[in-house]
């Protein structure tokens, strides 16, 4: 770990002497160009008991120019490490807390101002939660802008294992955890380059624990045009091997059965995501083979009807799942 220099005007950046009541982790990679939008919506809370860590992970570009003019206020720090993902810098930021809570924010993401206030007030209210989770307003991208994550995926409370494999209560990652919950189960996973959130979620709530909700959005979720288009496959492997971890870790336990039926499905999106590629990069009878053998959205007459074109007229594919995938283009880069 790398402690940054002074900020200007001489004040370095380092925690106070009283313990905050919330740590804000911060992970950096890439992200410079947004950075300071994210900052400015830390500072700006009207609740400011709080210490704000940013890890920049090994960043290629220029991350501590950025939080410069922030290190002013001792409530920032700057930290830089080796390149460790997304999971790894959560951890080392984490490592580093001094407060009960931890609050998560993506370096390319904006809190709004009653972001701490609220889910601070939300875990006040029950103590018997390991974390609490919001709703999110996307932005970015034209095409979802303005739509909230709950439109997508369900949102309800109590947050349970049964219920979260259920998919009666989704969990946006935004949260604000305990922190001794985190460091009960070990942070984060740092195998895994993408779906460390739904590894934690199911590691926490395997023990019993519960999250809860506040049923408003409270962070603007920062889109990116061209990332689900080359990681879709990649990362549905990656869900699948998520879910076969908790099957085995809940071995004997009824959630098991649950969570095979979502590694399962997930392996079947993975393959037909990957008979997509194949398409797309001009292989078209492997990826229709690929995509008509996962089994994946074949109960829909529509994609029965498009495989059976697709076989008969192969060049038709490559243009249809173009569009295909323009239109399911909604992941953020990391």
């Amino acid at each position: 770990m790398t402690q940054m220099p002074p900020g200007p005007g001489g004040v370095t950046s380092g925690p106070s002497k009283v313990d905050p009541a919330v740590s804000v982790i911060i992970p950096a990679f890439n992200v410079a160009a947004y950075l300071a939008e994210a900052l400015e919506s830390l500072k700006n809370q009207r609740f400011g008991d709080f210490e704000a860590i940013v890890v920049d992970d090994g960043s290629p570009d220029h991350v501590a120019i950025v939080c410069a003019p922030f290190l002013t206020d001792p409530r920032f720090s700057l930290v830089r490490i080796d390149n460790a993902g997304l999971a790894g810098a959560r951890n080392h930021g984490i490592s580093l807390a001094r407060a009960p809570l931890i609050a998560l924010l993506d370096g390319d993401d904006r809190y709004h101002p009653d972001y701490l206030a609220k889910m601070v007030a939300k875990l006040a209210e029950h103590p018997e939660a390991a974390f609490v989770t919001c709703d999110a307003i996307s932005f970015g991208t034209p095409a979802h802008a303005g739509e909230r994550f709950s439109d997508r995926y369900p949102q309800d409370e109590p947050i349970t294992l049964e219920r979260l494999l259920r998919r009666e209560g989704a969990v946006f990652g935004l949260c604000t955890v305990r922190a001794a919950a985190l460091k009960a189960v070990g942070g984060y996973d740092q195998s895994l380059r993408s779906s460390e959130d739904l590894d934690l979620w199911l590691r926490l709530l395997s023990t019993g624990a519960t999250g809860r909700l506040v049923a408003e959005p409270l962070v603007d979720y920062r889109r990116h045009p061209a990332s689900l288009s080359s990681n879709r496959a990649r990362l549905m492997e990656t869900t699948a091997a998520v879910y076969q971890k908790a099957a085995l870790a809940l071995s004997g336990r009824p959630e098991a059965a649950l969570a095979e039926a979502l590694r399962d499905e997930a392996q079947a999106i993975s393959r037909f995501e990957m008979g997509v590629d194949w398409v797309l990069a001009g292989k078209p009878r492997d990826g229709i083979r690929a995509m008509r053998d996962s089994g994946h959205l074949r109960h829909k007459r529509k994609w029965r009807t498009a495989m059976f074109i697709f076989s008969l007229v192969p060049l038709l594919a490559g243009p249809a799942l173009a569009l295909y995938r323009h239109g399911n283009n909604n992941a953020k880069t990391n």
